[in-house]
């Protein structure tokens, strides 16, 4: 992993003295390919051993050390492209990470574990378990251990004064308020029980017309019309296909991995109507366009602090360069090229384990089938005998 992200920072490293929309367009590929791989690699690899009669507790073992190769296999990416956070704040950054990620995915993966190969009641307690993980257990917990370290603590009186000004415009209150320890510039907001998290370097380094901004935006993400597909039940509606790979390899040898289409297909379909509830918070934020629109001017600042693409391969309307013609800022740099989404390297190398996992899980199948066959007619052929 280490050696995948040294590789792809190269184009990036290559360009120290070029504008900040170029550094960012550059350095994008590697994050996104250094993200995609410590969530990818964990699912992989183990599966290149699905066919094989592993315990429930192997699986466990395979999951969570391929999980850790790939978290400390970035952290030398993640130290030269954030020069700011030092190892301390690295670790707390990916602590909170692992706890989402065991929560979310970890479960998901130990229910495709435990799930039987035959259809029958123990399929229906899998499922149920898969559900009861939808709650906000692990934002409870993070939140609990962030105020125990100090990383997180309630809001002050400037920040509070900055959101209840943003509720105002946007009708909606959060329950907490909340300032983070962080050396970049941050804005989010958690829904269900509304909360806004704000990172210390926000407030030094942003006016209060820009925060406020901020704030309108977050918090019209949670007062916009909701659907099926904006709760957090969405997300396990979508992997649920996921689950049945298991049964579906015991039905219909080597075929099980195809569960993960429809998975995939419906990840896709929420992922546009998140699209459509950041266009609508965007709009509710951005107001009437002006030569000094305070939501443009602070988009451009997050996005230059965080080394973030200006133009994405994504949803053009959702790009910062659009983003701020539409504030009524003329950008002073010309739109730069989307980004790609994968590193050469990375997508090499993935490629390259898909294969392997595919005729590693094939040539294990014909294999046992064929054992299965010799068994079979040396056990007629006693019978016969006899």
């Amino acid at each position: 992993m280490a050696f995948v992200n040294h590789i792809g920072l190269m184009p990036w490293r290559r360009a120290p003295d070029a504008h900040w929309t170029e550094r960012a367009r550059l350095l994008y590929p590697a994050r996104e390919t250094a993200g995609r791989f410590r969530v990818l690699l964990p699912v992989l690899i183990p599966l290149f051993w699905y066919n094989h009669d592993y315990s429930s507790c192997e699986w466990v073992i395979n999951i969570l050390s391929t999980y850790l190769g790939a978290v400390v296999g970035c952290y030398p990416l993640f130290r030269e492209s954030s020069p700011r956070v030092t190892f301390k704040w690295w670790f707390y950054s990916t602590f909170c990470h692992a706890i989402f990620n065991v929560y979310l995915i970890g479960g998901l993966l130990a229910c495709i574990t435990f799930m039987p190969p035959v259809l029958g009641w123990q399929t229906l307690v899998v499922v149920i378990l898969y559900f009861a993980l939808a709650n906000p257990l692990p934002g409870e917990i993070l939140n609990g251990l962030s105020l125990r370290a100090g990383y997180l603590k309630p809001a002050g009186e400037r920040l509070q004064r900055l959101v209840r000004d943003a509720a105002v415009v946007v009708g909606v209150v959060p329950k907490t308020v909340w300032q983070l320890t962080w050396p970049y510039p941050s804005i989010r907001v958690t829904p269900g029980r509304p909360a806004i998290f704000a990172t210390d370097q926000l407030l030094a380094d942003f006016s209060d017309e820009e925060i406020v901004a901020l704030c309108t935006r977050e918090l019209a993400k949670i007062s916009a019309p909701k659907s099926f597909w904006d709760k957090p039940l969405a997300f396990r509606v979508c992997l649920l296909p996921a689950l049945f790979i298991i049964p579906l390899n015991h039905y219909w040898p080597a075929h099980g991995l195809l569960m993960i289409v429809p998975a995939l297909f419906l990840a896709v379909w929420a992922n546009r109507n998140s699209l459509k509830r950041k266009l609508h918070a965007d709009q509710v934020a951005a107001g009437p366009p002006t030569p000094d629109s305070p939501f443009a001017r602070a988009l451009e600042k997050i996005h230059r602090e965080n080394l973030l693409p200006a133009v994405s391969g994504g949803d053009l309307r959702l790009d910062l360069y659009q983003r701020m013609i539409t504030g009524g800022i003329t950008p002073d740099f010309p739109a730069p090229k989307p980004p790609s989404g994968f590193t050469r390297v990375g997508s090499f190398v993935l490629v390259l384990i898909l294969l392997i996992t595919l005729v590693a899980g094939g040539s294990h199948t014909k294999s046992e089938a064929h054992y299965n066959h010799g068994t079979n007619m040396g056990t007629n052929q006693i019978i016969n005998t006899n």
